[in-house]
């Protein structure tokens, strides 16, 4: 008899999508634009905490790679609908969402709901298909609604049809009403340097942010960045885990 798929529950949470609650491993999920811009919204809440989720988009937007190690997902093709799995601790991944493009008027604002839709079944097939991530929570903000213009109700509907109807619990979070959104400026951007990735597929943030390289960058001396991330251990299809 086949067991029958269980449910997964959707929750509203007052906090922090970059600081997730709760047990065992975390998808931090949100949408990204299709233009290649970022830092506006919850982005700045990423990056004031974590360097590697905008890294990785813009190079995936520029098509810039380093010449060797693990940053090679120049099969990945940067459009809407597609995802890019960012590991930024042990246990836990950002999912950069392409999910948001140009508007045309009122009746088309910037979030794609198809593009939203694309990218959660491929963070679910990731999920499935990836070793040890089975059990993982999917944490995010009001995706695609505020920057978005979306109708939170269609994405809500989307999240129940893609994470929940395949067992998947998720966390929506609100940031409470008087806090200040904690952002860094990034400034001219380029190429990581191979010399910073580690033969097992490792990125050695300490060593980037102390070299010369990470002048082009402007560090939020009060974010915290871990190291040594494992290498890929699974995964395949249209979406990438950059190691």
């Amino acid at each position: 008899m086949v067991e029958a798929q269980k449910q997964g529950s959707l929750n509203y949470v007052e906090g922090d999508a970059t600081e997730p609650g709760g047990d065992g491993k975390k998808v931090i999920a949100h949408s990204c634009n299709d233009g290649g811009a970022w830092g506006a919204g919850f982005v700045k809440a990423l990056d004031a905490k974590w360097l590697r989720p905008g890294d990785v988009y813009w190079e995936w937007s520029k098509n810039i790679f380093p010449a060797e190690g693990p940053g090679k997902y120049k099969n990945i093709t940067f459009k809407l609908g597609m995802v890019m799995m960012v590991p930024v601790e042990e246990d836990i991944v950002v999912a950069n969402i392409i999910g948001q493009g140009d508007s045309t008027g009122p009746d088309d604002p910037p979030v794609k709901y198809w593009a939203i839709e694309s990218g959660f079944r491929l963070i679910t097939g990731w999920l499935k298909e990836t070793p040890g991530w089975q059990d993982a929570t999917v944490h995010m903000p009001r995706i695609g609604a505020v920057l978005g213009g979306g109708d939170w109700g269609k994405i809500e509907a989307i999240i129940k049809k893609e994470f929940c109807d395949n067992g998947v619990d998720v966390f929506v979070y609100d940031l409470p009403k008087n806090s200040k959104s904690a952002g860094r400026v990034r400034m001219g951007r380029g190429k990581i340097d191979p010399q910073f990735f580690g033969g097992d597929g490792s990125f050695d943030y300490d060593a980037f942010l102390n070299s010369e390289a990470a002048g082009k960058y402007k560090r939020n001396p009060n974010a915290t960045h871990k190291t040594k991330l494992p290498p890929r251990k699974g995964g395949a299809g249209s979406w990438h885990y950059h190691k």
